[in-house]
């Protein structure tokens, strides 16, 4: 029996053991997927614990993309450039860490805009998920702009991974929200209706697309902020259904090809 599991704070949202539970019936492997909501402080401890108790495979959410490097043993090449890391594969030997939300939001994002590589891009966000999309943005050659809440830590990430920060004149066609804002809010409420008026000043006159990695019910504050702008917008879904075929074929050795249909139809079901 394999063991699976997804450690972040909060978690209680998450669709990740649908998915994975999905595969595993797919694959015809018996199994169990698992949320472990983690503060910071137990990130450790947690990734400890789990290890020792058989656990083959993890995938990690907000806030803990970035610190799960440290308790890596091994660090694919691709997480080591982007900073971080969404998926750990566990043995008693080693702990090796992986990045599956890069490829993922690619793959995506191929589907929906084409190449992103003679495009001005904007994204907003600064944490794993941002670094993830902000690396595989410039990787491609796309001139990637940054912004965020604190101007001092977007231009630090920005200098770091080979983006900009975000200056006013700045006319992208394909706008993408990779933080948590708006993350588990109610439309209309007033926490919502403050992120929708906060996504509504980017500079949406210039898109053909708003790609929002919070994926769920309806619509979000961002995804909101693009339709009164005029402009097409995409949630995660697909990424979420991409990075989690991608994650479970480094766990099982089974081929993302023989789950992603089973992922996306559980995911189907849960927001049809």
């Amino acid at each position: 029996m394999i063991r699976l599991g997804l450690i972040g704070h909060p978690v209680a949202h998450s669709r990740s053991p649908l998915l994975h539970r999905a595969a595993l019936r797919a694959a015809g492997l018996e199994g169990s997927y698992e949320l472990f909501d983690t503060l910071p402080a137990a990130v450790a401890e947690r990734v400890a614990a789990l290890r020792a108790s058989g656990f083959a495979g993890l995938n990690v959410t907000i806030p803990h993309k970035t610190t799960v490097l440290a308790l890596a043993d091994r660090v694919d090449p691709l997480a080591a450039r982007i900073g971080a890391a969404n998926t750990l594969c566990l043995s008693p030997d080693v702990v090796t860490a992986f990045n599956t939300d890069a490829p993922a939001f690619m793959d995506s994002l191929a589907q929906a805009f084409g190449d992103p590589s003679a495009h001005d891009v904007l994204v907003y966000g600064t944490g794993g998920a941002a670094r993830a999309v902000i690396a595989a943005l410039v990787d491609t050659g796309a001139r990637v702009s940054v912004a965020g809440r604190r101007s001092e830590v977007v231009a630090a990430l920005a200098s770091e991974l080979g983006a900009r920060a975000l200056d006013a004149g700045a006319r992208p066609t394909l706008l993408v929200n990779a933080s948590s804002a708006g993350l588990g809010l109610v439309e209309g409420s007033p926490e919502w209706c403050a992120s929708s008026d906060m996504f509504a000043r980017l500079p949406w006159d210039s898109a053909s697309l708003g790609y929002d990695v919070i994926y769920g019910h309806g619509t979000t504050p961002f995804l909101a902020a693009a339709r009164d702008g005029g402009v097409d917008g995409m949630g995660g879904g697909d990424m979420l259904v991409r990075q989690a075929a991608i994650a479970f074929e480094l766990w099982t050795g089974v081929p993302r090809g023989e789950t992603v249909v089973a992922m996306r139809a559980a995911f189907a079901g849960l927001v049809g």
